[in-house]
């Protein structure tokens, strides 16, 4: 690895959000080029506190005060008893697909609503149970490939595996995201769907998939939250 290059991992903050939701925005732009950058941004904002909802887990990678990428995951011991996120979470999905498609045709406003829908029920029967599952990744365009998302995903496997752990999932789609990344992790490919809100989106055929890591004894990299990329 390179010597570090000052980039740190810390806490996820609340005023992190529209850094986020802008990173989003930029790995998963929409084929519908009436959406506005800024209906695309604040879409992408509600899907953020949808992963937010489901998840126990928040680090972002800071570089000098800006973000440059962040994982958001569920440790099931991490939860308190009796909390239930997961119809919060659905209803924040429907409302920023609407606000992303708010300046489009009534029609295709439904049709993001509906394919939304699809695709969340989808992934509730095709995902298998478990104790731990990373509900959001990504890392910016000038710093994949350098071993930050890596790092990320050991440090959230390292903390799922303290809490005892026993199963670790993820749900990404073959068009909009760099699958082989987890397989490369150790992640195995356990369900493959069509995914009807990335195909909407991106405007082609995409297929959800579903991967599961039995997390094994790990250290994360890089002292103190930093890492040589």
């Amino acid at each position: 690895m390179p010597a570090s290059t000052g980039i740190v991992v810390r806490k996820y903050q609340a005023s992190d959000l529209r850094a986020c939701a802008e990173l989003a925005a930029e790995a998963w732009p929409s084929r519908m080029s009436t959406i506005s950058r800024e209906d695309q941004v604040a879409g992408m904002e509600g899907y953020m506190m949808s992963a937010l909802a489901a998840s126990t887990w928040a680090e972002v990678l800071d570089e000098s005060g800006r973000v440059v990428g962040f994982l958001f995951g569920r440790i099931e011991k991490h939860r308190k008893a009796g909390v239930k996120l997961v119809p919060k979470q659905s209803l924040i999905s429907v409302a920023s697909a609407f606000i992303a498609t708010r300046h489009e045709r009534p029609a295709n406003i439904l049709r993001m609503i509906w394919n939304v829908a699809l695709t969340e029920l989808k992934m509730s029967v095709n995902r298998p149970r478990s104790d731990a599952e990373i509900t959001m990744l990504i890392v910016d365009s000038a710093h994949r490939g350098k071993g930050y998302g890596r790092l990320l995903v050991e440090r959230f496997v390292h903390a799922a595996r303290a809490a005892g752990a026993s199963a670790l999932t993820v749900y990404t789609d073959d068009q909009s995201s760099n699958w082989r990344f987890y397989e490369r992790l150790g992640f195995r490919r356990v369900a493959e769907f069509y995914d009807n809100i990335s195909s909407f989106w991106v405007g082609r055929r995409a297929n959800g998939i579903v991967y599961v890591l039995n997390p094994e004894p790990t250290e994360p990299t890089g002292p103190n939250g930093r890492h040589g990329c």
